[in-house]
């Protein structure tokens, strides 16, 4: 019989994981569903923002859709985007001194850094300020940003453009679903399923790249010749016989 061994590390992420998913399914059927209006004020909706955009694993668009119950969507956008400049500035001067440190810097070496510096290199201000716009996890790029030491007020105005553009839509369209589990349910999960589809996405994209658009090394090249009808093809030259 197979022993089992007890692995604390994954239980505890595991524990972690089961007690953020609990909050927030508490959070979304007590708070945001219940029959009271009131789910936070201005100021608990912009702390809530300024900590779950830079470093707590609380969903924003959550956050929007609860203040969105009482208050007007231009006003949340307005609040939800100065929290973000907050919370960009914090991040920004935090993880430049973090990098100071040779084992913070190290991450430098991984994948996600070195995709994010292909991405960076053209039309830097509305990558930025796309990313902010988008619903899902931008961590990786923006570290990258503050590492290149872009502007910070240039990387404060693109998370405070892309946020306002965001909330205020999420809000607006998204104000009469509020008191629907089904729709919160899919604002949390949308994140998670819309990065699944772009990785799945890109594995067909390089089979199909592989498959129909990559010539193999020692294929016939074809040459058309003038004066003549047809094309004469040539074959590469074996090494070792023209050496005979």
């Amino acid at each position: 019989m197979k022993k089992v061994t007890f692995n604390f590390r994954s239980s505890l992420k595991f524990l972690l994981t089961v007690t953020i998913i609990g909050i927030y399914w508490y959070w979304i059927n007590q708070k945001i569903i219940s029959d009271s209006n009131q789910v936070f004020g201005l100021t608990g909706f912009f702390l809530l923002i300024c900590g779950s955009t830079a470093f707590f694993p609380l969903p924003a668009n959550l956050v929007v859709l609860g203040a969105v119950k009482i208050y007007a969507p231009l006003l949340v956008a307005i609040i939800g985007a100065m929290g973000t400049l907050v919370a960009y500035f914090s991040e920004y001067i935090v993880f430049t001194f973090l990098f100071k440190l040779n084992r913070v810097a190290k991450f430098k070496n991984t994948w996600l850094y070195k995709k994010a510096d292909s991405l960076f290199k053209n039309y830097q201000f509305f990558t930025l300020t796309f990313a902010s716009f988008l619903p899902l996890p931008t961590e990786p790029l923006r570290i990258y940003v503050i590492t290149q030491k872009y502007p910070k007020i240039r990387y404060m105005l693109s998370g405070f453009i892309g946020r306002f553009s965001r909330y205020f839509l999420l809000g607006y369209y998204g104000r009469e679903y509020v008191n629907s589990v089904w729709f919160l349910s899919g604002v949390l999960l949308f994140p998670v399923f819309f990065l699944i589809l772009i990785r799945i996405s890109v594995s067909l994209f390089d089979l199909v790249k592989v498959k129909y658009f990559t010539k193999p090394a020692d294929a016939p090249i074809s040459l058309s010749i003038p004066f003549f009808n047809s094309s004469t093809n040539f074959q590469k030259p074996d090494l070792e016989q023209s050496l005979e």
